[in-house]
């Protein structure tokens, strides 16, 4: 360095001074540390210098000169300097705050260690999907201790009205910030307590008439594999999913008893479920392997390239709304509609659970109570009927029956 000088730093010293071919520095007269080095290739930096406790002396740069104004460096390095006197380390403060985790290293680490591990392949593309879709553009690049509400709520602000998509991403976001405090990357879960959209509710149990239109709409769809899918959530109950990811090999179809077993891998509650088949489900299932245009020897439903199952039954599914003039149910209401009805015939939770596969006994109880529920309302509106039909009736005269006494008299 050809030399250090010292003036007060402002806008005319500044303008003044000029790169001269070596190295030096420019030292405020008035705060300690601040400065301007300016080095042999003619670039000009405001810095700012203090001392440790061990003796060292780092230097934290401030900004280009060309990009700073006299006024802000100072406010800049006054800053640090009361920091320092205070015992921080801003050198260190700010190589620690360049280390810390984003967003994105917490994604790398919540995926390898916690989601790849604790989850179904399905469950895996899905935060996949949504971390990379919705969250990760916004979140991404940010510390994830400097993430707060206001950044999750512009998140789901940018879904506009995917609503149920923006739910699951705030489940994302919530269980990933949970990851954090429980690996002490931050203090708080900031998505704790997030208000979610109201989302349509798919507990919609078909009527006899809908069932009906339903039934002759599939006849009609144009796409034999979707015929057969819907035909077979219809009269088994299974979820859509499990029903697109049907293989061959889980299908007995010859036995007295048909059956489709489903391993423990493919079932959302991790345990092993079988559906029992009647004979024309059998003929169906059947019918679709002689007749599809491409047999897959695993996937019963293959996609256009046999190299996995049919993603998706929604573009099917709205040509069947349409044709059938329906105007409310999802996919899952199959599987409502099957299990409501079971429910109304007199099957107990435990029944309901064998049949649906449910992981936990309190959903298979949400049927039964609701098939009570409905049974309880119809015979109190049969004995509201009843009494008011009572009351509507003209009471009788009452006869005049004299006492003894005054029959004699008379």
């Amino acid at each position: 360095m050809a030399g250090s000088y010292t003036a007060k730093l402002t806008a005319r010293t500044v303008t003044a001074i000029k790169p001269n071919g070596q190295d030096f520095d420019v030292r405020d007269s008035d705060l300690r540390g601040f400065h301007i080095r300016v080095t042999k290739a003619g670039e000009m930096v405001y810095r700012f210098q203090y001392r440790r406790p061990d003796g060292s002396r780092p230097v934290l740069t401030l900004g280009k000169v060309s990009e700073l104004t006299p006024d802000q460096a100072r406010r800049a390095a006054n800053a640090h300097f009361l920091a320092v006197g205070g015992g921080a380390d801003p050198r260190k403060a700010r190589l620690d705050w360049i280390a810390a985790p984003t967003m994105d290293d917490l994604w790398e680490r919540y995926e390898r260690e916690r989601l790849k591990i604790k989850n179904r392949e399905r469950t895996i593309a899905e935060y996949v999907r949504n971390w990379k879709t919705h969250a990760k553009p916004i979140l991404g690049g940010m510390k994830v201790a400097e993430v707060g509400r206001k950044d999750l709520n512009a998140v789901v602000a940018a879904m506009g009205i995917k609503h149920t998509t923006a739910n699951r991403v705030v489940a994302l976001l919530s269980v990933m910030f949970n990851f954090a405090v429980e690996n002490e990357l931050r203090p708080d879960n900031p998505a704790a307590g997030m208000r979610k959209h109201r989302e349509a509710t798919r507990d919609v149990a078909f009527t006899d008439d809908e069932l009906g239109r339903i039934a002759a709409a599939i006849e009609n769809e144009r796409e034999g594999w979707a015929r057969t899918a819907l035909t077979l959530m219809m009269v088994t109950g299974a979820r859509h999913r499990e029903v697109l990811s049907a293989e061959w090999s889980e299908f007995d179809l010859d036995d007295s008893a048909p059956t489709w077993r489903l391993p423990a891998q493919r079932m959302k509650g991790g345990k092993s479920h079988t559906y029992a088949l009647d004979s024309e489900t059998v003929a169906i299932i059947r019918d679709w392997r002689a007749s599809a245009p491409f047999l897959s020897p695993r996937w019963v439903f293959p996609n256009i390239k046999g190299t996995g199952p049919k993603e998706s039954l929604q573009k099917p599914w709205a040509r069947v709304k349409a044709e059938a003039n329906l105007t409310r149910g999802v996919l899952h209401s199959f599987r409502h509609t099957f299990l409501t009805r079971l429910a109304e015939s007199g099957a107990s939770a435990i029944d309901i659970r064998n049949t649906a596969g449910h992981a936990d006994i309190a959903t298979s109880m949400k049927y039964v109570h609701a098939a009570e529920t409905a049974r309880l309302r119809e015979l109190q509106d049969q004995n509201r009927k009843a009494i008011r039909d009572a009351m509507k009736k003209k009471p009788r005269s009452a006869e005049i029956v004299p006492l003894r006494g005054e029959a004699e008299s008379a």
